[in-house]
């Protein structure tokens, strides 16, 4: 598998990327993201990337100690943006579902509890069933501990 994308947030690395940076700060050789009480968004960056039959998606992920959320999110991962509907959305993002082929691929997080937060992966895909895509929990990190690795 070959590097599509490798971020190390050195000066100039947001004018790689499209989108806007809302909520997201560079901390050293990382990228914080701020999910503000009341807000809907963090970040909206995206890249394009040489189409691929396998991607991966490898990163640190922490929580701070004063995360507690009562709701759930997204953040890194990957989507087909081709395809659009009659308003000019691409397909696979909010209710809609990626149709003809396209899809959309990114990390979860859920709802704090107990000192934890859940963490998996969110897609939207052609033989869905839930209106807003289908949610994986895959494990869970400690709100406050160390940096853990998340791939899949």
């Amino acid at each position: 598998v070959s590097v599509l994308v490798h971020e190390t947030f050195e000066d100039g690395w947001q004018d790689s990327w499209k989108g806007d940076i809302k909520n997201a700060y560079v901390s050293g050789d990382s990228l914080r993201l701020m999910f503000r009480e009341g807000d809907h968004y963090g970040c909206a960056l995206h890249k394009e990337v040489p189409p691929s039959r396998h991607v991966k998606v490898s990163y640190m992920v922490r929580a701070l100690s004063n995360w507690d959320s009562h709701s759930t999110g997204k953040t890194l991962g990957f989507c087909d943006l081709r395809y659009k509907d009659e308003r000019g959305r691409s397909y696979g993002h909010g209710n809609r579902q990626p149709a003809p082929d396209g899809f959309s691929f990114r990390t979860w997080f859920g709802k704090t509890k107990d000192g934890y937060m859940p963490i998996g992966m969110y897609f939207y895909h052609l033989g869905q069933v839930p209106r807003w895509g289908d949610s994986v929990k895959v494990g869970q990190i400690k709100v406050g501990g160390a940096p853990v690795l998340f791939e899949c």
